[in-house]
């Protein structure tokens, strides 16, 4: 049982990816458990929020560190992990609920969400 003081708050920030969004095809393992992770962040959230403390989920896209230099697929829109961390922290500071990006490649993966199967495992052949 954790106890809260309501007068001072709180937050909690939790890294998901986005793959949550848009799955991995060589990694539906690691794609669940960010999903996962998306789906408790939300619902930690909502019970947290009465007591004053916020969760964070946060989404990023490929961030160049030594787990992503071992992967062979492209990674589209690859963020340095400065430039991750410099959004990470803005996120968190806003006191963001779900923060994803780049934009660019978060709207891409929610675009992936309504592609034709057929489409959406043509192009998906990209990332392998």
């Amino acid at each position: 049982r954790v106890l809260i003081d309501r007068n001072k708050g709180g937050q909690i920030a939790i890294i998901a990816s986005l793959s949550a969004v848009q799955p991995i095809n060589r990694a539906p393992t690691y794609s669940a458990t960010k999903a996962g992770l998306v789906a408790y962040g939300e619902a930690l959230g909502n019970i947290t929020h009465q007591y004053g403390v916020t969760v964070s989920v946060l989404c990023p896209g490929y961030v160049g560190t030594p787990m992503t230099e071992s992967l062979t697929v492209w990674q589209p829109t690859q963020l340095t992990s400065e430039k991750a961390g410099r959004l990470i922290k803005k996120a968190i500071t806003k006191r963001k609920r779900y923060a994803a990006f780049p934009l660019r490649l978060y709207l891409a993966a929610l675009s992936g969400r309504i592609l034709p199967s057929s489409l959406k495992r043509m192009l998906s052949r990209l990332f392998e």
